[in-house]
């Protein structure tokens, strides 16, 4: 789970989910990457008692880096802890965590390598909407992917499958999501299933524009992104070759 100054809402998100996943049995350790935030949201988190009985695992880093990269270095830590499963999710609490914890189940009931969430009831600024369909058209176009929710923040994973995707994707990257669905579209055992936004009263900016300066009422750090990914998205087609190598072979990139 990617940190980046939610602490209004990260308590509620700890607590709910480790009551709902200790309830179908489930054993979890929360890892959890603190992008420098400027807020108390490390100090909430280091209050809970999850914390001291050693549930919660937490790392800062050092300068933020931006939600992309965090979500890697999550990914890599969570790994490192010899889980059985890794279920990632964003520290917003903004979804049903009961149909997050669905998915949990399916992958474990099922032969799957992977389930990633399909997202409805989503409220979203004009402009992040019309993002997102250029970037499903993109990896449609440039990949041949038809992706039901392309940079879904709910992914379970059973941890060989994840080492071996993971491989193929570029250290720190800033749509790790995107290329995961890609990757796990052309070589993974997977479904999609359905997860539930709770509805909110105005549409959700997300922590990591709320304080950016706008352009035409576009954040500008989102413009940044945007530029980011898409010479990212295209690095990525042209070494796609090589990166499958990487995969198949076992070798690190």
């Amino acid at each position: 789970m990617p940190l980046f100054n939610e602490a209004q809402n990260i308590e509620r998100t700890l607590v709910e989910l480790s009551l709902l996943l200790s309830q179908r049995a489930y054993e979890p350790l929360f890892v959890i990457q603190n992008d420098a935030s400027t807020d108390s949201s490390l100090q909430v988190v280091q209050a809970l008692s999850l914390f001291s009985e050693g549930k919660i695992k937490v790392e800062t880093n050092p300068i933020n880096v931006g939600h992309g990269p965090t979500v890697w270095r999550a990914y890599r830590r969570a790994l490192e802890t010899g889980q059985d499963l890794v279920l990632h999710l964003d520290s917003d609490g903004d979804l049903d965590f009961k149909s997050v914890i669905d998915c949990v189940d399916t992958l474990c009931e099922g032969h799957f390598d992977a389930v990633i969430g399909s997202r409805i009831g989503r409220t979203e600024p004009a402009y992040r909407r019309f993002v997102t369909r250029t970037l499903r058209f993109a990896l449609l176009t440039l990949f041949g992917v038809a992706s039901r929710d392309v940079n879904s923040p709910v992914r379970v994973y059973r941890r060989e499958a994840l080492t071996k995707l993971l491989r193929a994707c570029p250290a720190e990257s800033v749509i790790i999501h995107v290329l995961l669905t890609i990757i796990t579209h052309k070589f993974g055992n997977f479904r999609y299933q359905t997860v539930t936004t709770k509805l909110q009263p105005h549409p959700a900016l997300g922590s990591s524009w709320r304080s950016s300066r706008r352009f035409l009422g576009v954040p500008t750090r989102f413009i940044r992104l945007v530029v980011q990914s898409a010479v990212e998205l295209i690095s990525f087609r042209l070494s796609l070759r090589h990166r499958v190598q990487l995969l198949r072979f076992g070798h690190s990139p």
